[in-house]
């Protein structure tokens, strides 16, 4: 898990382990460990476009799940795909990150996985010595 984030067996698909030392950097990693799980090279994503979203939750746990299915859901209508967050801010029941990818280009991107939800199941956030993990 040297790069923060590791894909792990889940019962009905797959999940993403995933650990930072603050909810930032939890988050920018989620963010990018989702872009493994989609895609077989997340660097061919161009990181020039830039789209900010907003999702609040009563938990980081929950601003998570909402900010994965945040990304579903601009795939799904916009052929956005993220390789990387620029900036993230959280506040106490939202969280904010601006995302840097581009469209979805099928010469360019290859898709191994698409996710049809991120869900609540088995969903763990643990404080850890060297920060926060949590399993999504």
């Amino acid at each position: 898990m040297d790069r923060g984030f590791e894909l792990v067996p889940h019962t009905a698909d797959i999940g993403l382990r995933i650990r930072g030392a603050s909810g930032e950097e939890l988050t920018r990693r989620a963010i990018e460990g989702f872009a493994h799980l989609m895609l077989a090279e997340p660097s061919a994503v161009e990181p020039a476009a830039h789209l900010v979203v907003r999702v609040e939750g009563a938990s980081l746990e929950e601003l998570l799940v909402r900010l994965l299915n945040e990304l579903i859901f601009l795939f799904d209508t916009k052929g956005f795909l993220c390789r990387k967050a620029a900036m993230v801010k959280l506040g106490g029941a939202w969280l904010e990150a601006e995302l840097a990818g581009e469209p979805y280009d099928p010469s360019r991107h290859e898709i191994v996985a698409v996710a049809k939800a991120a869900t609540y199941h088995g969903l763990r956030l643990l404080h850890t010595g060297g920060g926060l993990c949590v399993t999504v």
